[in-house]
């Protein structure tokens, strides 16, 4: 009888962490911190690393803006370019990536995704987990959309396409 009460018990006990990892699955689909790399001829950048690769990759033919920083020492910098914004923030005198914003171009996210992907196939490869903010499909690698210190990947959506992609770093936040 202590076997079959056991077996019981290990069973319920099972079940319970196979619904706990639905659960997790359900709330952040295939989505992680490994998604938050943005991808350039086969060369990573990371949000947070030096930009200066970054800049070098995607060429000199950028208009730039700087500020005073208000996080940090020195200048937050916009490099603008046809298709692609670099956000950068400075730390220990290097600026580094704050936030990727693509507005076109045949630039692609390491999943594929790019403008004028559909709803679909952005869910397709990013799973459900999003969050509608206004005309937004947000990831958010912690998986609470109110976590400010989480970085993000954003999906702006026009008639359920892209129409716009951002890997937002949060380093304002924490």
């Amino acid at each position: 009888m202590k076997t079959i009460a056991a077996m019981v018990g290990l069973i319920i006990m099972i079940m319970g962490l196979c619904a706990c990892a639905a659960t997790s699955e359900d709330m952040t689909g295939a989505f992680g911190a490994a998604e938050m790399v943005f991808e350039l001829d086969g060369k990573a950048y990371p949000l947070k690393s030096h930009a200066a690769p970054l800049i070098a990759a995607i060429g000199q033919d950028y208009a730039l803006t700087a500020s005073p920083s208000c996080v940090y020492d020195g200048e937050d910098k916009q490099y603008v370019y046809e298709h692609i914004t670099v956000y950068t923030y400075p730390l220990d005198g290097e600026d580094r990536i704050d936030e990727i914003y693509i507005t076109g171009g045949s630039y692609k996210t390491a999943k594929g995704i790019g403008i004028g992907s559909s709803l679909a196939d952005m869910q397709a490869q990013y799973g459900t987990g999003w969050f509608d903010i206004d005309t937004m499909c947000v990831y958010v690698v912690s998986g609470d959309p109110n976590d400010i210190s989480s970085q993000k990947l954003y999906f702006e959506m026009t008639d359920e396409r892209v129409s716009g992609i951002s890997y937002y770093s949060a380093s304002n936040a924490g």
